[in-house]
């Protein structure tokens, strides 16, 4: 069964919400880890393992979320500098897709928690 045609409760919505919110940190923690590593290997580095760590672990917990078939692969590609930039940004346009196709409207830092759980409400 595609994501689209899934049948996605309320609940399961707010929870991707909010996991779709945290992924737009890490996506803009990420370039900006890529970056330093590139400036300063020996002060970026650090700061790219750890917003690694933290970033895989909110990116798993975020495929989960959005019903992904492989969300430990994804989360482990995160470690590859760059390619875990491609798919941060694949991820959040499949959780966009789920939320358009829910009629539920996504701003640049994701859907808001509050807003989402105003919307379902309605």
């Amino acid at each position: 069964m595609d994501k689209k045609e899934a049948v996605w409760t309320n609940s399961d919505l707010v929870t991707l919400g909010k996991y779709h919110r945290r992924i737009q940190w890490v996506v803009l923690a990420s370039i900006i880890a890529n970056i330093l590593v590139k400036l300063s290997p020996e002060i970026g580095f650090p700061v790219f393992c750890f917003f690694a760590v933290t970033g895989s672990y909110i990116l798993y917990k975020y495929l989960r979320a959005l019903r992904a078939s492989n969300p430990l692969i994804q989360a482990i590609l995160l470690w590859i500098p760059l390619v875990g930039i491609f798919v941060l940004l694949f991820s959040v346009t499949e959780g966009n897709k789920v939320f358009k196709s829910n009629g539920i409207k996504v701003g640049i830092m994701g859907a808001k928690t509050s807003t989402l759980e105003k919307q379902l409400t309605t």
